[in-house]
């Protein structure tokens, strides 16, 4: 199956549930425009792991990239679209600016 078509099928399900999905819809949509027409078993981790860090991308974005990759990858096994999920299992701290005053 095509990696686009699959990220069409998440996208569908999850909004037919009643979510507000644009934030993740923009993100998959841009990993599959990054990664090209290929078949989803062509996703490797290394190629996942450039969209993440694409641009020098900070923790907060890469953490919300990650989170719609991983919902993605989840249902995608479940379905039997994928074998396995390429995502790295190492995530960097996210680094708050936030300092706190008494």
């Amino acid at each position: 199956m095509k990696l686009a078509r699959a990220v069409e099928m998440y996208v569908a399900h999850r909004q037919a549930l009643g979510e507000d999905f644009t934030t993740v819809d923009r993100n998959l949509r841009f990993f599959c425009r990054t990664l090209g027409d290929i078949d989803i078993s062509e996703v490797d981790p290394a190629s996942v792991a450039a969209f993440l860090a694409r641009h020098g991308t900070v923790a907060k974005t890469w953490l919300t990239k990650h989170s719609a990759l991983a919902g993605f990858y989840h249902f995608a096994v479940a379905g039997e679209y994928a074998e396995s999920v390429p995502l790295p299992t190492t995530i960097p701290k996210a680094v708050s600016l936030f300092t706190p005053y008494v």
